[in-house]
């Protein structure tokens, strides 16, 4: 920020000093199907790295509708001028610069960044963002994966007023694809997502599910995670996993995971600010995510248990509760069948392998288990599933739920 700007957040933000851009969390806003109108997304802010603990996070949830959704986020203390607005349509995001002077440094470390982070729930996978030929402020970069967009606004330095920055949003209907832009071409790339096997900026690994690309760690052998950084992988034995799928019968699922074994660990941090969690289910070809972002829904984060609260799941987000207990116990309870959602339509010809996942602070776990006995059922007069693992579960060191599921070739 500039040293000659007097600002103030407006309502619930506070600023993030230190010559980095004006970070802040826009709160949970919803989208659906080929829209972002109707289901949830969360926007977050990080300086000066990708790595770092973001610096805002703000609610309540917002309903994506025709006007601006945050019109007024960030004024001048003396003025009292809107710096920043943001706009979620139905299928474009808009960042506006509204006052000049504005000091956008640069970020530090190896993935350095000075922006914004959209993240979706429920919503259609995205497949790429490309920006809009209206857009008057072209970001230092800009990219997506299947479910989160970010907009990098590092070293643009002292920028003018009233410019905005438009991504236009391309749905998935196959694999998702990240696109790139940055100052210093005037073409837009389009580079591969999180598993290409490159270690790419705001990577530590690459690929997901590899054992490989991680340093070795005195603490324990890491794996390459969903997200492509390096977690410690600790094999557990899982107690039960139980998923119902009722969507076509009555709007409803749920999920369930168990696992009881000593080598469940949180890690060494206790603040509840800087926690976060994850279920990764895969199976066949069926593979899907349970996300427990930062922020608010952390309610506990010691020594002895941490959890995790979403009352109105599986709005804004679909994990309902979670409790972590170091050396006993990790359960998962969701309301839906994913984040990114799972299909359960089909019975597993194999083992079905999760992940349960936290982070900590600095530390990354990933406790890794394969059901091998399950159960599955067609309920309520047909279109409705139910699969139920108890009771033969192996320690899964190699984590292999984060690996992607194979390719199905169609013959004739």
């Amino acid at each position: 920020m500039s040293a000659r700007c007097d600002r103030r957040w407006s309502g619930w933000s506070r600023p993030r000093l230190g010559g980095g851009l004006l970070f802040f969390f826009l709160g949970v806003v919803s989208v659906r199907a080929n829209t972002f109108v109707g289901t949830d997304v969360l926007l977050e802010s990080y300086y000066p790295n990708l790595s770092s603990t973001p610096v805002l996070t703000v609610g309540p949830e917002t309903v994506v509708d025709s006007g601006v959704e945050f019109p007024v986020v960030f004024v001048e203390a003396t003025s009292g001028v809107p710096v920043w607005s943001a706009d979620v349509a139905v299928a474009t995001i808009t960042l506006n610069q509204l006052v000049e002077d504005n000091n956008l440094g640069c970020g530090n470390g190896a993935d350095a960044f000075n922006g914004f982070v959209f993240s979706f729930f429920g919503s259609t996978p995205i497949a790429s963002v490309a920006l809009n030929p209206s857009s008057t402020f072209t970001p230092f970069a800009f990219w997506a994966t299947c479910s989160q967009v970010f907009i990098d606004y590092q070293c643009l330095g002292i920028v003018s007023s009233n410019l905005s920055t438009i991504l236009d949003v391309t749905f998935a209907t196959g694999p998702c694809v990240t696109t790139t832009s940055t100052t210093t071409s005037s073409t837009t790339t389009t580079l591969p997502l999180c598993g290409n096997g490159l270690i790419d900026a705001g990577e530590q690994c690459d690929p997901p599910g590899s054992l490989t690309s991680c340093p070795a760690n005195p603490s324990g052998p890491l794996v390459c995670n969903a997200k492509c950084m390096c977690a410690k992988r600790v094999g557990v034995k899982g107690w039960k996993f139980i998923l119902l799928d009722r969507l076509s019968a009555a709007s409803k699922a749920k999920v369930v995971l168990v696992i009881k074994d000593s080598g469940i660990d949180t890690g060494a941090g206790t603040d509840v600010s800087t926690i976060s969690g994850s279920m990764r289910v895969s199976y066949d070809v069926s593979s899907g995510e349970f996300l427990m972002p930062a922020g608010p829904g952390w309610l506990v984060n010691t020594s002895a248990v941490a959890k995790y609260v979403n009352k109105q799941a599986p709005v804004g987000g679909s994990v309902k509760v979670s409790v972590i207990k170091p050396g006993t116990l990790f359960k998962v309870v969701a309301k839906s069948l994913g984040d990114t959602t799972l299909d359960i339509s089909s019975a597993p010809t194999g083992s079905v392998f999760v992940t349960a996942d936290v982070t900590n602070g600095a530390e990354s776990i990933s406790h890794c288990t394969a059901f091998n006995a399950c159960v599955h059922k067609v309920i309520a007069g047909g279109g409705n599933f139910k699969l139920i693992c108890k009771g033969s579960s192996d320690a899964d060191s190699a984590c292999t739920a984060y690996l992607p599921p194979p390719t199905v070739v169609l013959t004739h």
